[in-house]
């Protein structure tokens, strides 16, 4: 049955507020290995495509880094732009067609997001938009599927989910559209441990925020019901932890 959540860019439609409260940011480590080698974060010029409500922008910021957070989706990026860093400027193309200049960007980041993107169109377009020599990094935070926690949260969510998920966050690894794309050199994955610990609030927030959840009723109380009763028989001191990998693809733009 089509809906509004058909189009990659309306899919986070009314999800916006609990989207920026509930997901998971970055380990440090990710970051630093997205900014090695490039020079002094505060020289740099980023694009953050697909930046929804600007977590990993606002990672790129606190470095240093002058970064336009592109997101299509006007409930996420105002969401974005309510936090009002300085560092980050907000536009609303997608990473296809981002009317961004050619050969400007030291940096382009796409954090969870390159799943809904048309990956040929999109890579050229990140490649006309880097400098010679400027990185791409996508980067996702993927399920740690030996933690028991993390999979009986990941079954539970897949039960109930209106759709198939196309996060790469529900598989093993995540896809590598980096090698072999002809414009790009040394692609390469690095992987760095993270987690989130979450109250139940903000559990059942993190499942909501998904754009498969269901929004409707009866399926959506049902969903929020099993969760609750799995953060109450399993939480500890009024938390429950969540485990991922963030995989982090790097390549460089040929100079």
């Amino acid at each position: 049955m089509a809906t509004r959540n058909d189009s990659p860019t309306a899919r986070f439609t009314d999800r916006a507020v609990v989207y920026a409260r509930s997901r998971p940011t970055y380990p440090d480590e990710s970051v630093d290995a997205v900014l090695e080698g490039l020079g002094s974060p505060d020289t740099l010029r980023g694009a953050d495509l697909g930046a929804g409500t600007g977590i990993f922008s606002r990672l790129l910021a606190d470095r240093g880094v002058s970064v336009v957070a592109m997101e299509p989706n006007a409930d996420m990026r105002e969401t974005g732009l309510s936090v009002g860093e300085k560092l980050i400027s907000w536009a609303s193309g997608t990473a296809e067609q981002t009317g961004l200049e050619s050969d400007e960007f030291d940096l382009v980041t796409v954090a969870q997001a390159f799943h809904w993107f048309e990956p040929e169109p999109a890579l050229q377009e990140i490649g006309r938009i880097l400098k010679p020599g400027g990185r791409v990094a996508l980067i996702w935070n993927v399920h740690d599927r030996s933690d028991r926690v993390t999979t009986v949260y990941r079954e539970t969510i897949l039960r109930h989910a209106t759709e198939p998920p196309r996060s790469p966050s529900f598989y093993s690894s995540a896809p590598r559209p980096l090698i072999g794309a002809s414009v790009f050199q040394d692609a390469r994955l690095l992987s760095f441990p993270n987690q989130q610990s979450l109250d139940r609030e903000g559990f059942i927030a993190r499942a909501t925020s998904a754009s498969y959840f269901p929004m409707e009723e009866p399926q959506r109380g049902a969903a929020v019901s099993e969760l609750g009763a799995f953060w109450d028989s399993e939480s500890e001191n009024g938390a429950l932890t969540l485990k991922y990998e963030t995989e982090v693809h790097l390549a460089e733009l040929g100079a």
